[in-house]
């Protein structure tokens, strides 16, 4: 049977790379956590200018503010939405509903198991954006925390699990050796 060629670095699983000796145990814990969050990740990165986004509302007499204030609150972009309408209200209360892992829209109480999804439609400048935003702030906070508890719970678990693999490995391929025998070659020649 001939050898197949070994495949790219980049495609090389996580045991392929025990095996060539090429990842370290600190480096199998941090990948075995990265494919975890791999189906959270991407709809956890919040860009920049809404960081500061919360699932919050608050009224505000806009009409009764100095122009100096306004400007200023508009400015500031508020972390809350400013004078929420009924639809605002309605989606603050469903998200904040996913992020408790209420069983009515989760799955056995887990956010991160929703069993509904929402759709937000509305003219541009509603708040749309934002409240998906403060939902995937939130939504990575949760991530964080859930994995920071299979890191602190099951970081040792992997490390073991790479250590025995590891051992297993060295011990499979000494008993192939072993089972080959050899030949002592002298200037005499073979020696039987």
């Amino acid at each position: 049977m001939d050898d197949l060629p070994a495949p790219p670095v980049n495609d090389r699983t996580l045991l392929d790379k025990i095996e060539a000796g090429t990842i370290t145990a600190t480096e199998f814990e941090a990948a075995v956590i990265d494919q975890v969050y791999a189906g959270m990740q991407q709809y956890c990165e919040i860009p920049e200018a809404y960081q500061h986004c919360e699932l919050t509302s608050r009224q505000l007499e806009i009409e009764s503010l100095p122009e100096q204030e306004l400007r200023g609150l508009l400015r500031s972009r508020p972390a809350e939405i400013v004078n929420p309408g009924d639809a605002d209200i309605r989606a603050i209360e469903f998200f904040s509903m996913l992020l408790e892992g209420d069983n009515a829209v989760c799955d056995g109480g887990d956010p991160l198991a929703p069993t509904v999804g929402g759709y937000l439609y509305g003219p541009p400048g509603t708040g749309k954006t934002h409240l998906m935003a403060a939902y995937g702030r939130r939504l990575r906070e949760e991530l964080d925390r859930k994995l920071h508890h299979v890191h602190e719970n099951f970081g040792d678990v992997l490390q073991r699990a790479f250590r025995q693999y590891t051992l297993r490995s060295v011990q499979e391929s000494r008993a192939t050796e072993s089972e080959v025998g050899y030949t002592t070659l002298t200037s005499q020649g073979h020696d039987y």
